[in-house]
């Protein structure tokens, strides 16, 4: 199936599973970019027009809208954030990092591979908005979510970085590579 057939095909998959079970378009949008990006190595170039257009102009008003939905100061508890963010971090680096040092990496490796999955981001707030949106948490939580998105995003490139330059990570030939697999690179 070409291209253009494909997408089509994508799209109109996305909005049935959207209608018949009522979610917004944030799951069926990525359902549909993961579908879409598999066998596809070359984007042309209005795929990457409409992609920088879409990362620079329509990805910061999302988070700017996510932003909006929640007084931050007032719905900020700090034992709350400190919580989620604990669970969620040794929840993920140490599922992550069992499984590459059973994988055979040495246990640095095996750390790096751990904080390098446990970055949130993106998804983890549009979740979280999901979530907020369909009333499965509340105010509180959702500014845990996001908070915890936020900061797993922030400190998993440093702490890879940190642990890729003490040891040549992840069999990463040189620094650079390593910088630019975490997305710290020039």
């Amino acid at each position: 199936m070409a291209g253009p057939e494909r997408a089509r095909l994508g799209e109109v998959a996305s909005e049935l599973a959207e209608r018949v079970h009522g979610h917004r378009g944030a799951r069926g949008a990525f359902l549909v970019g993961v579908a879409l990006a598999q066998g596809n190595e070359k984007r042309d170039e209005a795929h990457e027009a409409v992609y920088q257009l879409a990362v620079s102009c329509f990805a910061p008003l999302y988070f700017v809208s996510i932003g909006l939905r929640a007084d931050f100061a007032r719905h900020f508890d700090a034992p709350l954030v400190l919580l989620v963010l604990v669970v969620a971090c040794v929840g993920k680096v140490a599922g992550v990092g069992l499984g590459a040092w059973l994988s055979r990496l040495s246990p640095r490796e095996a750390l790096a591979v751990g904080f390098g999955m446990n970055a949130r981001g993106a998804m983890g707030m549009i979740l979280a908005s999901l979530a907020l949106e369909h009333g499965l948490i509340d105010q509180r939580m959702f500014v845990a979510l996001i908070a915890m998105a936020f900061v797993t995003s922030v400190l998993s490139g440093p702490i890879m970085h940190r642990l890729i330059a003490r040891g040549e990570a992840v069999g990463v030939s040189t620094l650079s590579e390593a910088e630019a697999v975490a997305g710290l690179g020039g």
